[in-house]
């Protein structure tokens, strides 16, 4: 028997109403020289017993099953190491592919031995198979219809970014991904997305730019953003953080992040080292930067632990221990401050409507909501909610479809702070929205009672929202050295204030000494004169001979 060119691989759990359409597509495929390896990780349902009816149809198919379920990560890996195709090709349990997608991928791979993994664009289907638009599917489909790019463009993109590419359109080279450690083992919501740092650093990738791949969203979406998967993707996207760059070739870092370097000219190891710390810190991006901030505050106090990175942090950099400790100092799991608004970029919107989306169940379906009106560029607002008993999701929206910056948000609920997380926001210290801004809170178990916000939003032009999302980059990049500047102007003229305080005192205190001095000298002088003028005084001045 022959060795099959390709691995198709599916890890699927309780799946029995999407699983057979989802084989179909996989066996009515143009291309046919493939195996078909087949994971249940431990469903309930019929889903197991269908796909050993279709195995004992089609010998393209290999089953496994696991008593209980061991997670995406680790089955995927186990159905790489049962694989022996020379490409693997990624594929779920309720999604579809149309007949020539595998066709076309293989095809470009063949063709060009530098790319090592491939993709394809998708379209976003309902559970009936219905596409989505843009707004019932959360802009997926925009997400995953990515054009090519270069590998420096795609790593800067993906760092800067975050995850835009959809797993299962992926066909990757064998030994490839024999290259890396495979899945992340520890990882639930980004050991895709841990894979694609590790793959972009040392191959190619491309995108077949047609949407070949019906990607399934519903309510149970692994994928949908909600408080409990924002939490995990803190804690993963930090442990990526922490050595995304430790085997990236120079070469490529200089050339996918130049143009975000504090000092342009760095090439040496240490210089590099102090520029992955600074980009990790100011642009690591996706729904949640604040991960990569303290990765880069993690690399920061190990080059401040060194003589040679320390050294070289001060006379390069400008950045010492005390600008550290003024890092250190800023808030890392919330990104709402105060920051000044430059005039003229404001969009005049006297009144608006606050919506707060809420939900008992596992995610928001839109029918449940409650609503507030409040005065949109007037300063802090004070919002206030009553919530139903149960409530475990909460979405707000605070300027429905109106480009804005959120530049302050504070939320309890019955006196208790809430963590809060923008959606699809551009972030800078503060929210900039593009449009239709959605806040979500982190609940840790449900609640019910008085949720107060205090809410600080300022309206923009939708014409000026693609040149502050450009120009983010650069305010960021000098914002080190904006921040010093500005730290040590206010030192000097308090110094220079404090100077003259001191010195008008030392004058103030001389002129009460004159002044004193004055008053005894005319004193003295009207006594000495007092006393030339008596009789006594004349007697002894002719007895003592004494001139005037």
């Amino acid at each position: 028997m022959s060795v099959p060119k390709v691995s198709v691989l599916m890890g699927v759990q309780n799946l029995e109403k999407y699983i057979s359409q989802s084989i179909e597509s996989v066996l009515t495929q143009t291309f046919t020289d493939f195996e078909f390896i087949i994971l249940d990780d431990g469903s309930t349902d019929r889903t197991l017993e269908i796909i050993k009816e279709y195995a004992a149809k089609d010998d393209r198919i290999r089953y496994f099953s696991f008593p209980q379920k061991m997670g995406i990560a680790y089955g995927c890996n186990f159905t790489v190491e049962k694989s022996v195709g020379k490409y693997l090709a990624r594929m779920d349990g309720d999604d579809l592919w149309e007949p020539e997608k595998l066709m076309l991928q293989v095809e470009y791979l063949d063709s060009h031995p530098e790319c090592g993994v491939c993709f394809t664009q998708a379209k976003i289907i309902d559970e009936t198979g219905k596409e989505l638009s843009s707004k019932e599917a959360n802009d997926m489909n925009v997400l995953f219809s990515q054009t090519n790019k270069t590998q420096a463009q795609w790593l800067h993109h993906l760092f800067t970014h975050g995850n835009c590419l959809c797993h299962p359109t992926s066909v990757i080279r064998k030994e490839v991904f024999d290259h890396i450690n495979g899945y992340h083992n520890a990882f639930r919501q980004l050991p895709d997305f841990d894979m694609w740092m590790q793959l972009i650093q040392f191959v190619e990738f491309h995108i077949i730019e047609k949407p070949l791949f019906l990607y399934r969203w519903f309510e149970n979406n692994t994928s949908k953003p909600n408080p409990i998967g924002i939490s995990r993707t803190y804690q993963e996207y930090f442990q990526l953080y922490l050595h995304l760059f430790d085997h990236i070739p120079d070469d490529l870092f200089i050339e996918s992040f130049s143009d975000l370097f504090i000092c342009k000219d760095s090439q040496t190891e240490q210089e590099l080292a102090c520029e992955k710390a600074f980009l990790l810190y100011h642009h690591s991006a996706g729904l949640l930067p604040e991960a990569g901030r303290l990765a880069g505050l993690t690399l920061l106090t190990q080059l401040l632990n060194q003589d040679d990175t320390r050294s070289l942090l001060q006379t390069k950099y400008h950045f010492d221990t005390f600008d550290y400790v003024d890092f250190e100092s800023k808030p890392i799991f919330y990104s709402s401050s105060y920051y000044d608004i430059p005039k003229g970029l404001t969009k005049d919107i006297v009144s608006s409507t606050a919506t707060l989306f809420y939900s008992t169940g596992d995610s928001i379906d839109g029918t449940e909501f409650l609503t507030t009106q409040y005065q949109a560029d007037t300063g802090l607002q004070q919002l206030e909610f009553q919530l139903p008993e149960g409530t475990t999701i909460l979405r707000l929206d605070p300027l429905e479809n109106h480009p804005c910056v959120v530049w302050y948000l504070a939320a309890e609920i019955n006196g208790i702070p809430l963590h809060a997380d923008p959606f699809n926001a551009q972030q800078e210290g503060i929210w900039y929205f593009d449009n239709d801004p959605q806040i979500g809170f982190t609940l840790e178990q449900p609640i019910s009672g008085t949720l107060k916000i205090v809410l600080g939003v300022m309206p923009l032009h939708q014409t000026i929202t693609s040149n502050i999302k450009n120009q983010l980059s650069q305010v960021s990049v000098s914002k080190l050295y904006l921040s010093k500047f500005e730290s040590n102007y206010q030192q000097q003229i308090g110094k220079l204030n404090e100077e003259k305080e001191q010195q008008q005192a030392v004058i103030d205190n001389l002129k009460e000494q004159l002044y004193a001095m004055t008053v005894d000298r005319d004193f003295n002088k009207q006594q000495l004169e007092a006393i030339r003028n008596t009789k006594a005084y004349r007697v002894y001045k002719k007895i003592r001979g004494i001139k005037k």
